[in-house]
């Protein structure tokens, strides 16, 4: 066989193969759709800049669509979650603070932790109960400060709580530029503008695109002692901790101020919960002795999660806390509160003599 016609065979293969390839394709993709796939990715469109620079970026009101895997609603205010309206009249009100673990990423709107931390109060407080997601995924301790002070603040709450985790001494992986949030998964420019458009409109894209990602976070996870690496963030010096140090203290100091019951929770590390010791309990400590020192509360999860019936992510490709999780910690927030119970007539009364007892025997308990 001379080269001539080796070419010539070769491009009736091309022309033969690439036309059954794309049909293949298109039947996969069709397939995908008829069995109700949904696509995973992190929708940018949920988001816009905002008006104080130092927040960076922050949820778009009015805003409806998929967001890891689920669909989500943002309310006119700017909150994940249904309208909250006269909250004044509230018998309760509580505000949770945080990142994409307060913002439940890829749990339904009835499963996050506001929303059945809400329905266990409503069913045993005289009144109705106002509960505000204000937590907005990639924020840290810094922006969740200013969250706090511009948006918290107006409900005049009773209790909030701050759901702190080992990532708010890392930069934002969230970007702004030319007026455009730009969310983990997407880079910039042309190209990135398509693949995220791709991962949106095309099925059989999403499926590969987000298993890919799942394999190859195992795969690092595997290379590296992630254990060791959250260690080191939290060491004194570390600018990250220094930093989200400080904001904490701020923030610590505005509820203080305001005479608001804070609650500091250091979300656990779900992997290495069936080790013992926990590998992360170490990063847990260095945020409860700041919260401690402060005068506020600090709670540690690990041994509310740390049950091997539990489910504790949503999915392989979701590794965000489950439905079954916020369960949990609604069932014990709600019980901690039916135990302590906060008045509605006196939202920013001066502690009394009880009160100031109470936070003396919680800074006297060791950090666990």
């Amino acid at each position: 066989m001379n080269v001539d016609d080796a070419r010539k065979n070769l491009r009736s293969l091309v022309l033969i193969s690439l036309p059954a390839l794309v049909v293949i394709l298109l039947a996969i993709e069709v397939a995908l759709r008829l069995a109700g796939y949904v696509p995973y990715y992190l929708d940018r469109q949920a988001f816009m800049p905002s008006a104080n620079e130092n927040a960076l970026y922050t949820l778009r009101p009015n805003h409806r669509g998929l967001y890891a895997g689920v669909p989500i609603q943002v309310n006119s205010l700017g909150f994940r979650g249904a309208e909250l309206t006269n909250a004044a009249d509230a018998a309760l009100r509580v505000v949770i603070l945080g990142d994409s673990i307060a913002f439940g990423q890829g749990v339904n709107e009835h499963e996050t932790l506001s929303e059945q931390l809400r329905s266990r109060l409503q069913a045993n407080v005289a009144g109705r109960v106002l509960v505000a997601n204000l937590g907005i995924p990639g924020y840290d301790t810094c922006q969740e400060h200013i969250r706090l002070r511009e948006q918290g603040l107006p409900f005049s709450p009773h209790v909030v709580y701050l759901l702190y985790f080992e990532n708010d001494v890392d930069p934002s992986p969230f970007r702004v530029k030319s007026g455009t949030v730009y969310s983990p998964d997407v880079r910039e420019g042309w190209f990135g503008d398509f693949m995220a458009g791709a991962r949106i409109h095309s099925a059989l894209y999403n499926l590969v695109w987000s298993r890919y990602q799942t394999m190859k976070s195992r795969y690092f996870a595997g290379k590296s002692n992630y254990a060791e690496l959250v260690a080191r963030k939290f060491k004194a010096g570390s600018p990250g901790w220094e930093r989200s140090r400080a904001c904490l203290k701020e923030l610590l100091a505005t509820a203080s101020d305001h005479s608001i019951k804070l609650v500091v929770i250091p979300f656990p590390v779900l992997g290495g919960l069936d080790a013992n010791p926990y590998p992360f309990q170490g990063y847990i400590d260095a945020v409860c002795v700041v919260v401690r020192v402060a005068g506020a509360e600090c709670l540690d999860l690990v041994s509310l999660v740390r049950d091997p019936t539990l489910q504790l992510r949503v999915s392989a490709v979701e590794t965000h806390p489950s439905a079954d999780v916020y369960g949990r910690m609604a069932e014990h927030l709600a019980r901690t509160l039916a135990a302590r119970p906060v008045f509605a007539n006196e939202p920013n009364r001066s502690p009394t003599s009880s009160d100031k007892a109470a936070d003396r025997r919680d800074r006297d308990q060791p950090a666990r």
